[in-house]
């Protein structure tokens, strides 16, 4: 899938250009606020144009895994995956490794990667 990121670097006029690149060269995506962003595969952070929605992505993308509601992950890059329960606690949460940063997965979520394993 074509998604549009913003560049790292300004132009002449001190504005940020968007880039047309490939959905593969990220390893996770994620929601935060009204925007989406991107860790690539060398861990690079980069902000997704506006009119990207995690949902067209996950849809375009059939090795992209939702973690949480507001997270997915690249299968193929898992690093890592656990579980982990606070000391006291009754519930825990699944934290899933992916190029090289830890993405805290929701319960629900977490049976399904789970199942798919």
């Amino acid at each position: 899938m074509e998604l549009k990121r913003y560049q790292k670097k300004r132009n002449e006029l001190g504005r940020v250009q968007l880039e047309v690149c490939d959905s593969d060269i990220f390893v996770a995506f994620w929601k935060d606020q009204n925007y989406v962003s991107a860790h690539d595969r060398d861990g690079v952070e980069w902000l997704l144009s506006a009119d990207t929605t995690l949902r067209d992505i996950e849809n375009a993308d059939d090795q992209l895994v939702r973690i949480h509601h507001s997270r997915l992950i690249r299968r193929s890059c898992i690093e890592s995956h656990r579980y982990v329960r606070p000391k006291g606690e009754s519930n825990g949460y699944g934290v899933v490794r992916v190029g090289g940063h830890d993405y805290r997965s929701s319960r629900r979520y977490w049976t399904l990667l789970a199942c798919k394993e």
